[in-house]
């Protein structure tokens, strides 16, 4: 247990702190959400390029390219619609319920009908939202809970 140390502010005892294991599990979270956001993000890349060369979907490129689009999309929209929700209800809540739609609409990416490129679409468009909501939940909640001489550090 750590000792509360007089005369200092807040700020000032957070500053002076290590790490807590709440603050290194807030961390690893965020770790974890960047990791399956990167992951889905490029890999549908190498799939579309497969997809293209497979005789039963034949993707053209204007498919191609919509797929590709969709994630960007969504990320923009994603952005604007969790920014909301965390003002609102909290980022904590914004944070997780953003790496469970990532994980859901990635899970459900990978159940993608034969030749149904409009629907990859369609959920490529949502796992960019949750991406959205990660850009702009993880950041400002980690830089709420760590000392500030660390946050620069710690958010790379």
């Amino acid at each position: 247990m750590q000792s509360v140390k007089v005369g200092l502010s807040a700020i000032q005892q957070l500053n002076s702190s290590p790490l807590t294991k709440n603050q290194k599990f807030l961390i690893c979270m965020l770790t974890i959400g960047n990791i399956l956001e990167f992951f889905d993000l490029f890999l549908v890349g190498f799939v579309i390029t497969l997809l293209m060369q497979d005789q039963q979907w034949s993707l053209s490129a204007i498919q191609s390219g919509l797929i590709l689009a969709g994630a960007g999309l969504g990320t923009v929209i994603g952005a604007i619609f969790w920014w909301w929700l965390a003002d609102k209800y909290g980022r904590k809540k914004s944070f997780f319920s953003c790496i469970l739609f990532l994980v859901i609409f990635t899970g459900l990416a990978a159940l993608t009908p034969e030749n149904n490129w409009l629907f990859l679409s369609i959920m490529q468009v949502c796992v960019g939202i949750a991406v959205g909501g990660l850009n702009v939940t993880s950041v400002p909640y980690v830089q709420e809970f760590v000392p500030s001489k660390k946050e620069g550090y710690l958010l790379v």
